[in-house]
């Protein structure tokens, strides 16, 4: 099973799905992220470093991004036990709207090498089918880093609206575009370099899903101007994260305790310095 596991995913670029959290667990995530939604959002909308990180804040995301199924494939896809978490975010695309995720490679602006040895696990809290916009792959694109080129979108939900430059290779590689269409408590497991998008969600809920960035110790930040921090999730000891420093425990903490949220800005703060270095912005992500 990890051969098959680590095989496909090396040839294809990706896995959908796997069945992560069972019935009661997918709830239970649901409700937590709504109940965060309510409390901190604006009018319902979580803004800015609200939808980052926020494993650091909640027990609810801290048990998925921790959960031993999800992390069982991870290692098998990944090809190592000694894993991390980079980051983690919420992906939220509003009912009856027109955001969308253009054609892209998440290791475009991250700076973190050998990009092999990082993957994307996006998990579903909610059904995300074709309709709703669900993640959509372009398989065999994660052999290489292509050119981006940024253009200005008020839908593009990506920070600065990057897309895939070459037209020709993504109308030549939609031919075998593969939908990832999740339920609540699936997931999907993709390349750092995996051409993705998703279109719009026509469906009248929202479609939300947690996406959570693993890696390898092996993994380092590419000309970093701040060590960035990590969540450490299996394998490793604490003296084998040389290429970044590991985030305080907080699971004895309650959910956004002041600590919480002390942590969460100092982690946020060190990932924009390096994510927007050479840019204008600097407050938050879009």
């Amino acid at each position: 099973m990890a051969s098959s596991i680590r095989e496909v995913f090396r040839r294809e670029g990706f896995i959908t799905p796997i069945r992560v959290l069972s019935g009661v667990e997918a709830q239970r995530a649901f409700q937590g992220f709504e109940n965060y939604r309510i409390k901190y959002g604006v009018n319902g909308v979580l803004q800015g470093d609200l939808r980052f990180r926020v494993h650091l804040l909640a027990g609810w995301a801290q048990e998925i991004v921790q959960h031993p199924v999800l992390v069982d494939h991870v290692q098998k896809a990944l090809g190592s036990t000694d894993i991390v978490c980079w980051s983690t975010d919420l992906n939220i695309k509003p009912a009856q709207s027109q955001s969308y995720f253009s054609w892209h490679q998440d290791s475009t602006y991250a700076g973190l090498e050998p990009a092999d040895q990082v993957l994307t696990a996006w998990v579903a809290l909610t059904p995300s089918k074709a309709e709703s916009g669900c993640v959509t792959f372009l398989p065999r694109t994660h052999f290489q880093q292509y050119e981006h080129e940024e253009m200005a979108s008020t839908h593009n939900l990506l920070a600065f609206g990057q897309r895939i430059k070459d037209k020709d290779l993504i109308e030549e590689c939609k031919e075998r575009q593969v939908l990832a269409e999740l339920n609540p408590g699936n997931a999907s497991l993709h390349s750092f370099r995996c051409i993705h998008g998703g279109g719009p969600n026509a469906s009248v809920q929202d479609r939300v899903g947690l996406a959570i960035r693993y890696m390898t110790s092996r993994v380092s930040k590419i000309e970093a101007v701040a060590k960035e921090r990590v969540t450490f999730v299996s394998g490793m000891s604490s003296s084998d994260s040389s290429n970044f420093d590991l985030e305080p425990n907080l699971n004895h903490l309650p959910d956004y305790d002041p600590v919480r949220w002390e942590q969460h800005q100092i982690s946020m703060s060190l990932e924009r310095q390096n994510y927007f270095k050479g840019t204008e912005e600097t407050n938050c992500f879009k």
